[in-house]
């Protein structure tokens, strides 16, 4: 029943993709695999993740009857807060590179798409009673840390706690509840993208990162002694430190226009982040985009088609959510208006137009992303957001 109903609204999905602009693909990307999981039998378990806030509570028996609540309403606006992580095998593969909340009002038929820099200086709750300050990027693989950081709130231990964990701290900063959460391991993701084949994607400005991490290179000493790397790591951190370390680092180069790319020099190019051209938060975005466009192209050429739905099926094992089947079901038969939906983006940036962010440093001089408002006060942001999103 559940693979019928799941196959019957599936290619609904596939055929609005081709009508919508790149910056709705990952959204309905991310809807079209979570549904295709959810909904396969085989599959279920290892996509889905149960949430520790809605764990079934025996009641005991009441002789008095008590007044039915009413039913959720299926059209209220929901969200859902897209991870892309880079993965194991890259240098803090379990730091999220890329986070997008989409905020979806049925009723008014519009969904957003809320861009957030990993550069975001939060507090996080490593332990029950106390929290440490620490880039926005780093809650997903701190609540996927149960070694590490073993005395952290239980709800964010054990399978989903880096989702659970982004979810609070984005519901914190933005004055919102964050309703559901989903995962894309992006390194995985690309090499099941190699059953495609390259990827034609435009490259919008000639860059050069000559610190791109060699994995597997992390701990090479490049022929410094112990005390020299001592004394390097007590004057040094970030980005500084790193540039003493060549060996551990390759050279990137991306020529200007559409260039054909393979799954790995694919998933190089959205994650380059040292480009004195063309790097940063906002140049890694621009470029995930670009690859999102490559796919939506590959995916509906008449040979990508083809291979879809394999490709799908090997996405399985690189996606992690915990959107309900139950949720999916109300997606699939209450939106019926999905074609006539207007979608926007919104990013969160640092520009003077906006201001809502301004740049600093951290007191161990990482740069950081902080609210106009103050540190710790974000009431800019939350308005900033209420503001383009919410109304």
């Amino acid at each position: 029943m559940v693979v019928w109903l799941g196959m019957q609204h599936i290619h609904r999905l596939f055929s609005l993709l081709r009508t919508y602009k790149w910056y709705v693909f990952f959204f309905l990307l991310g809807m079209v695999l979570i549904a295709f999981f959810t909904f396969s039998v085989v599959k279920f378990g290892s996509v889905f993740v149960a949430s520790k806030q809605n764990k079934e509570v025996v009641q005991p028996v009441s002789l008095v009857t008590p007044t039915p609540s009413p039913p959720p309403d299926p059209l209220r606006p929901y969200t859902i807060l897209l991870l892309g992580y880079g993965g194991f095998g890259h240098d803090g593969g379990s730091l999220t590179d890329t986070m997008l909340l989409a905020y979806i009002v049925p009723r008014e038929q519009r969904a957003t798409l809320f861009s957030i820099p990993r550069d975001l200086w939060v507090e996080l709750p490593i332990k029950t009673e106390e929290k440490k300050w620490g880039k926005i990027n780093s809650a997903f693989a701190i609540g996927n840390d149960d070694r590490k950081y073993t005395h952290k709130p239980e709800l964010f231990t054990g399978v989903g706690g880096g989702g659970r964990m982004a979810k609070a701290v984005v519901s914190e900063i933005l004055g919102i509840e964050v309703d559901y959460f989903a995962a894309i391991d992006f390194s995985g993701f690309t090499r099941a993208l190699d059953s495609l084949g390259s990827l034609s994607i435009s490259v919008p400005i000639t860059f050069d990162d000559k610190f791109y991490p060699v994995a597997g290179k992390e701990d090479e000493t490049c022929d410094k002694s112990e005390e020299d790397i001592a004394a390097l790591t007590a004057t040094m951190s970030g980005y500084k430190l790193e540039q003493e370390f060549t060996c551990r680092y390759e050279e990137l180069h991306f020529d200007a226009g559409v260039q054909p790319m393979d799954a790995e020099t694919a998933l190089k190019f959205v994650r380059s982040r040292h480009s004195e051209q063309y790097g940063g938060d906002f140049g890694r975005s621009q470029r995930q985009q670009a690859l999102l466009v490559a796919l939506k192209n590959k995916l509906f050429s008449p040979a990508g088609f083809v291979k879809l739905v394999p490709t799908v099926l090997q996405l399985t094992n690189y996606v992690q959510t915990d959107i309900t089947s139950e949720k999916i079901r109300d997606i699939l038969t209450t939106h019926e208006g999905l074609r006539d939906y207007t979608f926007s983006t919104v990013r969160l940036t640092d520009s003077k137009e906006d201001n809502v962010l301004q740049q600093g440093y951290s007191s161990d001089r990482q740069y950081i992303l902080m609210p106009t408002s103050g540190e710790g006060d974000w009431t800019s942001v939350r308005e900033f957001f209420g503001r383009e999103v919410i109304e």
